[in-house]
């Protein structure tokens, strides 16, 4: 089995403990996955705690190493999204991603479905799909959920969802 790992972060915060962690594990057992988060580290490091230029790049940046996964994800046999897209939700994003993958996996530690992992600004609101966490929710076949109260979330709204506790590796 081949799977797309599409990691919040380049191998910082909960893209670490979410996924990059299990890629041995996974490897050990035979699943190829391959993980590409939408910025290069070096972006990361430079733009995303910048000032409001550097946070701008930052979101191109994620807009177009996002769009090249989506284009990727038809030669995989699943596509494993770690809280969301990209920081910024650009729109769009869920139509392009069903359009070049079929299976999903939807990740979450977090209660990404009440609050937003940024807050749009008002100039770039006509960009941004203020839905998008709740249509990537909605469109997984299954939903990994990192503690009881999202697992019960997701339950309720009637998903397909496993408990997947949150680990830090020692």
């Amino acid at each position: 089995m081949r799977v797309l790992a599409l990691p919040l972060y380049p191998n910082e915060f909960s893209s670490r403990i979410r996924v990059d962690f299990f890629i041995p594990h996974l490897a050990a057992e035979g699943i190829e996955v391959d993980s590409f988060p939408p910025l290069s580290r070096s972006v990361f490091e430079k733009c995303y705690r910048g000032d409001r230029r550097e946070r701008v790049r930052y979101h191109l940046a994620e807009l177009s190493g996002r769009f090249r996964s989506f284009l990727r994800a038809g030669a995989y046999d699943l596509v494993w999204v770690q809280k969301g897209y990209a920081l910024f939700p650009w729109r769009g994003f869920e139509a392009l991603r069903r359009l070049f993958s079929g299976r999903m996996v939807y990740d979450i530690d977090d209660d990404v479905l009440n609050l937003a992992p940024i807050e749009v600004p008002r100039w770039a609101r006509a960009f941004a799909d203020e839905r998008q966490v709740r249509k990537i929710h909605q469109a997984a076949d299954l939903v990994l959920c990192g503690n009881q109260t999202l697992l019960t979330d997701a339950e309720r709204m009637g998903r397909n969802a496993r408990l997947l506790p949150s680990t830090i590796p020692l």
